[in-house]
């Protein structure tokens, strides 16, 4: 585990408004002792909640980190968005060794940390196009692909947070943060948008664990707050 949190450490010492990660691994009781890796003063670990539907793992149960899990779009044949729901592989669920952050008082009624925090468009059916071309001595080839997982939602938010926080600069405010002047405003300040900055997503699962596997109105343990609409980005920088 120290070696998989190295690269944090590395990152973070750029200062960026980000550090995107996309690896995970099974709880364990001593997780905590590595939490600080993502208690940050300047800057804010987005961490995906994995693919393989419920649970989520380490790190999105830090509570330091925002947990980031994955949704589906509804398409019609047009290729038209119609609706959102929870993505069938997303992470998510409670922790087992972690207790409930501050944040998440009066959101969800378990003892322990909830994931994930906030969602994106995950599932490869519906994810996003990419063009890559490749180079092998004379010959060119390119080819569009889609990508998809939760390892494409995590850095989307790290880009929200990133423009959020040029925002912020701009009015002359300090960085999104996990352990900031301010406190863990990355989280509080998230979990302050409203229905104007995320999409509740009230529907599908990500297992059989019954309710807990379950999206539906509000905070849920599958989708969380829910997803990104447009302006997210401006929302946050207007908070404090």
């Amino acid at each position: 585990m120290a070696t998989l949190s190295r690269p944090d450490d590395v990152a973070t010492a750029l200062h960026p408004a980000a550090v995107s990660n996309s690896w995970g691994t099974g709880e364990f009781s001593e997780e905590a002792f590595y939490d600080g890796h993502c208690k940050l003063a300047d800057s804010v670990c987005v961490q995906s909640t994995g693919d393989s539907g419920y649970p989520s793992g380490y790190s999105a149960t830090n509570s330091y980190a925002l947990a980031i899990g994955g949704t589906s779009l509804r398409l019609d044949a047009d290729g038209n968005t119609t609706g959102e729901t929870a993505w069938r592989s997303t992470g998510g669920g409670l922790g087992y060794f972690e207790p409930r952050p501050a944040y998440q008082d009066g959101v969800q009624s378990s003892p322990l940390r909830a994931t994930p925090d906030v969602s994106f468009v995950a599932d490869p059916s519906t994810g996003v196009p990419v063009y890559m071309t490749m180079t092998e001595g004379d010959t060119t080839s390119s080819v569009w692909f889609k990508v998809g997982g939760a390892s494409l939602s995590a850095p989307i938010w790290g880009a929200i947070i990133a423009s959020a926080d040029q925002l912020r600069a701009t009015a002359g405010k300090p960085h999104l943060a996990s352990d900031g002047p301010e406190g863990d405003t990355a989280h509080t300040d998230v979990y302050a948008l409203d229905s104007t900055s995320l999409r509740d997503i009230t529907s599908g699962s990500n297992g059989r664990c019954g309710a807990e596997c379950t999206a539906g109105p509000g905070y849920d343990t599958v989708t969380g707050l829910g997803s990104p609409v447009a302006g997210v980005g401006a929302a946050l920088a207007a908070l404090r």
